[in-house]
């Protein structure tokens, strides 16, 4: 992890160890970073540590969590609490039968308090065989919008919003929609946009020597009761990525004619998905877009 100051701009490095990072978040006011540590140890053993950093107290790292897989964590809008997805294998049954077992993934949500200094547990294994992918807060911080990722082939990724006082679970994507990483919201934190795979299935052609896609890409709007409606159209294309715009009028988002494609167009529509403008045919797929 570094810093860069714009004064000198000089890159200062904020962690020493050799260890992968393999994210980070800052918080809105700036002060707080979280990183995911990826610790290798002898042997086949390796766990994910989530640390914090204090940028008021230079480099000190405060060690929140360590799970056999950490895979987001994200700042609440008032840079008091953190959410992240821990995981957990482990073995059941008797001694014997656990030693031959297949570990069982265990998904929680947690959120940590800087002011208390406390870990809440806000969702434990809600969905068996499903990690918890993406999880991200409404700009109000009153919800948390998180995706169901299936550990079994034939499932779905599913969008859900969770609100975080009652932590009651409100599933929002169709059950034909393998909803892609990550959603936006809306500044009133009463819709999300977000791009899903319909429909979709990969196989492999010997007669083209080449991969074979069915099914198409399309960016959807829903509201947090689950009423939505799918904003772009067309068959064996690709939407994704979509972002709003600050005034909330108008998309961002990535596409291209093929399934398969290496190079994305960027696009801007209005919220029936009409195209204003694109504004640059050579994308990599797995950019994010941030609009401000």
């Amino acid at each position: 992890a570094t810093e860069k100051h714009d004064k000198d701009r000089v890159a200062k490095a904020l962690t020493s160890e050799s260890d992968q990072i393999i994210q980070t978040d800052i918080s809105p006011d700036g002060r707080w970073i979280s990183l995911v540590r990826v610790v290798e140890k002898e042997g086949p053993k390796r766990y994910d540590a989530l640390q914090i950093i204090d940028r008021d107290k230079g480099t000190t790292v405060q060690e929140i969590e360590q799970a056999d897989m950490i895979t987001y964590s994200k700042w609440s809008p008032d840079s008091s609490q953190l959410i992240y997805s821990a995981h957990h294998r482990t073995k059941v049954g008797d001694n014997n039968a656990a030693a031959n077992a297949e570990p069982l993934e265990i998904a929680q949500l947690k959120l940590f308090d800087l002011k208390t200094q406390a870990t809440q547990v806000l969702l434990d294994n809600p969905w068996p065989k499903q990690e918890i992918d993406s999880p991200q807060w409404s700009p109000n911080g009153e919800w948390i919008s998180l995706i169901a990722h299936p550990l079994m082939e034939g499932q779905v990724r599913t969008l859900y919003v969770m609100n975080v006082k009652t932590h009651a679970l409100t599933a929002l994507s169709a059950n034909n929609a393998q909803v892609q990483s990550n959603v936006s919201w809306s500044n009133d934190s009463q819709k999300i946009l977000y791009g899903a795979l319909i429909d979709y299935k990969q196989d492999w052609s010997d007669e083209l020597r080449e991969k074979t896609y069915v099914g198409s890409g399309q960016i959807f709007i829903t509201d947090l009761k689950g009423e939505k409606r799918q904003i772009t159209q067309g068959d064996k294309v690709l939407n994704t990525r979509p972002t709003f715009s600050p005034d909330n009028q108008k998309i961002a988002y990535l596409y291209s004619n093929n399934l398969g494609a290496d190079l994305l167009s960027l696009r801007v529509a209005d919220l029936q998905g009409k195209t204003l403008e694109t504004l640059y045919d050579s994308v990599d797929p797995a950019s994010k877009l941030i609009w401000r």
